[in-house]
């Protein structure tokens, strides 16, 4: 450990952080007499933390000083800052006491204060004997700690009852001065640092936290392999594998095999599960454009299909584990862009009965997993692909209930018992697995994948408790494109996207992870002099959008809940918040001469248009209709529109009435443009998925369009008609990818140069 402070704790010392007092010695916390008792090592963490208050105490440090006599990875380090806010009452995604620097480590933000010394009581008559034989004792108990490097340890209070706590008395010969000096403790501090050893923990009786348990690689061929599906005695694995050049199809790969089994063809296949026998296996497929589900031997042979989904997205497949009710449950779409829900499908009749009804402007139900019961099905309920939670169907009557209150993203469920979940979910800030009580009971951390990585459809093995996930990797960069060229503008290690041009295309504002979380950047035309804009305490930031004028920039962001408007200026500063609700608020568009902000939200339950007032937040409803995203017409007379019940672009005219004066006199939730108005489709077959990727130029719409072979940019006329192609490009995400200058001559596109995926397994324990 380096040099402290003088007032920072020293070890054994009592001090305060925040509300509560910390009792470094018993591992103990209090707060208005409400005491928890931390694990050693989350106490040592706890207690580095305090020692830098203020100061960010990198994930090599904690390893270094807390851990320098043990070999762990740093999964060991998160589980003990899980552990440690949850006691605190803190909230990782709103720190009060801990906040997380990405890839790097953490820092204390809340105040600490060092406690004085309570004066040592005068010493009991008790015989000399007496004290030597109990001191005898208590060092025995810390075989690895030497007398002369420590002092003299006394035994435990006999006033607080405990005999299994320690702790520091003025030692016999009256040298109470020599531990009290600072200068005792710094060279205390420099022997822990030369032996690696935290040496004020040695005395502890309490065993020290141990690693948690690692991931075992299942697979490492080139490519994505994804969708595991574990069978329950954990012996054989079926999982979706994208080769490069080759269909995505299904393989299995059998416990001490090295090559696995292709099972199906593709061309693209993907969401196995298994039978309750473990004789078959249904999957997903998507061929020429329509949707299915298919059942197949788990040893290969012929698929057959047992529901035809057509055109509608299917999201997952569960088989249920109930041997007396052969059936599925299917997450699919209720229709052409409408919301995916839960879908059951006996397989003894060509039917699906609709088990949900999600909000109708939601993106809806998914990621379905079946009890162990049959009874249950656990499913993320998805307000937008950023705001997830976990809810629970009781196939019997329908009914749901939430179980999770985070508003964050979910990458798959299942389950580990008949009362407990296996979650994968962002909520922490990185993507990570939890537990997940089905009773309301807080979410524990299990593990997690590290920056930069995402975990991925986890899959049980009941009979012997083993997790099987992916592991993915995305390296996102911007993409410049002029004329027929194509070269990487925006470019580091990581995660780089949400691009947008100024106006007068001298600069280019985007979102960036390279400070280690999501914040807003700008960057030189050229791609030189980034500069970071914001430094947001947020889990999401998104969609930075430039002013006409561009002084300023509006972005979203996850303040203490809901995503909502932000706004700073070009050249950095404070940020500036625009919008509060309990709803979604994303998606800004400025207006033509920079007095509002249009944006998509789900007040009302409903995506629909909104526009604020910068000057002084005045919200306002625009449309009555559906609305995922709109942008002003470069002339200000008409609103161009994305719905989520339709195909294309519409255009709106924007009615008289809508100026400034008179919109401030309207109710709020009047709108401006309601369902009388007439529109004109200026983009057909454009899809309401791609909702974030098309721009108002003054020559036209540029879109996006997504094949199977990679996403072309259109040019559409001003006035409605075909489009011209501009550029194809490969692997874009479907997350806001696109920017265009005014004179649609310079594109920018976000582009996965690299994409990778595994599959590990994990064994855990459980109460059952």
């Amino acid at each position: 450990m380096s040099a402290q402070s003088p007032d920072a704790p020293y070890p054994g010392r009592r001090f305060c952080v925040g509300d509560w007092t910390v009792e470094p010695l018993p591992n103990q916390l209090e707060r208005d007499g409400e005491e928890h008792r931390l694990e050693p090592k989350v106490m040592d963490v706890l207690c580095l933390l305090a020692s830098k208050k203020g100061e960010t105490v990198t994930k090599q440090e904690f390893l270094d000083v807390v851990w320098a006599d043990t070999v762990v990875t740093p999964d060991v380090l998160s589980r003990c800052i899980s552990e440690l806010r949850k006691t605190l009452g803190d909230d990782s995604r709103n720190p009060t006491y801990i906040e997380t620097i990405r890839k790097t480590g953490y820092r204390l933000i809340a105040p600490v204060e060092i406690l004085e010394e309570e004066p040592a009581e005068e010493p009991a008559e008790e015989p000399e004997a007496s004290n030597e034989s109990d001191f005898e004792e208590a060092a025995c108990a810390t075989d690895s700690t030497d007398d002369a490097d420590i002092g003299a340890i006394a035994p435990a209070s006999e006033d607080d009852g405990n005999d299994d706590d320690a702790s520091i008395r003025p030692p016999i010969s009256g040298s109470a001065s020599i531990l009290t000096s600072p200068q005792f403790w710094v060279v205390l501090l420099l022997i822990v640092g030369a032996s690696g050893v935290i040496a004020w923990r040695l005395f502890l009786t309490v065993p020290p936290t141990g690693p948690p348990p690692q991931p075992t690689p299942l697979t490492s061929f080139p490519g994505q392999e994804l969708y595991p599906a574990l069978s329950s005695d954990g012996e054989r694995t079926v999982f979706s594998w994208k080769r490069n050049g080759e269909p995505t199809a299904l393989f299995l790969r059998q416990t001490g095999a090295e090559t696995p089994l292709q099972l199906t063809n593709g061309p693209r296949d993907w969401s196995p599960a298994w039978s309750p026998n473990r004789r078959f296996l249904a999957f997903a497929r998507e061929s020429e454009g329509r949707n299915g589900v298919f059942v197949v031997p788990s040893i290969g042979g012929s698929a057959r299909q047992i529901a035809d989904l057509g055109v509608r997205d299917i999201d997952r497949v569960t088989w249920s584990p109930d041997t007396s009710s052969n059936h599925l449950v299917i997450s699919a779409q209720i229709g052409p862009f409408r919301p995916y829900a839960l879908f059951l499908a006996p397989l003894d009749r060509d039917t699906l009965i609709q088990l949900t009804d999600p909000p109708s402007q939601s993106l809806g139900d998914r990621h379905p997993a079946i009890s162990p019961d049959g009874r249950r099905v656990a499913f993320t309920r998805s307000l937008s692909t950023q705001t997830q939670d976990a809810h629970v169907l009781s196939i019997a009557d329908t009914s749901t209930e939430r179980i999770t209150e985070d508003g964050s993203v979910i990458t798959g469920l299942a389950w580990l018992t008949g009362d407990e979940l296996v979650m994968a979910s962002k909520r922490g800030g990185v993507s990570a697995l939890w537990r997940v009580p089905t009773n309301g009971d807080d979410p524990s951390w299990l593990t997690d994948a590290g920056e930069g990585v995402d975990i991925l459809h986890p899959s049980i093995a009941r009979d012997i408790s083993r997790i099987a996930y992916a592991r993915q990797t995305l390296h996102t960069n911007i993409w410049s494109l002029r004329g027929t060229s194509a070269e990487p503008l925006v470019s580091s290690t990581q995660w780089d996207s949400h691009p947008d041009i100024s106006p007068d295309g001298k600069h280019v504002a985007f979102v960036s992870r390279r400070s280690g979380s999501p914040q807003v950047w700008t960057v030189a035309q050229t791609g030189e002099e980034p500069a970071q804009l914001t430094s947001m305490r947020s889990t999401a930031v998104s969609t930075p959008r430039w002013s006409p004028s561009g002084e300023q920039i509006c972005f979203v962001a996850r303040e203490n809940g809901r995503p909502s408007l932000f706004v700073v200026d070009a050249d950095g500063g404070p940020v500036t918040r625009l919008t509060s609700s309990d709803s979604v608020d994303r998606m800004p568009h400025w207006s033509r001469d920079g007095t509002f902000v249009y944006f998509s939200s789900s007040r009302d339950s409903a995506w629909s248009i909104w526009r604020v007032r910068v000057s002084d937040g005045t919200v306002r409803r625009v449309t009555a209709f559906p609305g995922l995203a709109a942008q002003e017409h470069p002339d200000g007379s008409s609103l161009l529109v994305v719905r989520p019940d339709t195909l294309g672009i519409w255009r709106y005219p924007i009615p008289e009435t809508a100026s400034d004066t008179l919109a401030t006199q309207a109710s709020p939730a009047a709108p401006l443009i309601d369902t009388s108005a007439t529109a004109e489709q200026v983009v057909p077959d454009f899809a309401p998925r791609e909702y974030a990727n098309w721009r108002v130029t003054d020559v036209g719409v540029v879109a996006l369009d997504r094949g199977t072979d990679g996403v072309t940019v259109y040019r559409y006329p001003p006035g409605g008609g075909r489009g011209i192609p501009l550029h194809t490009l490969a692997h874009v995400p479907e997350h806001p990818a696109l920017a265009v200058s005014g004179n649609a001559r310079w594109i920018l596109l976000a582009r996965h140069d690299e994409r990778e995926s595994d599959i590990v397994y994990l064994d855990v324990t459980t109460d059952d």
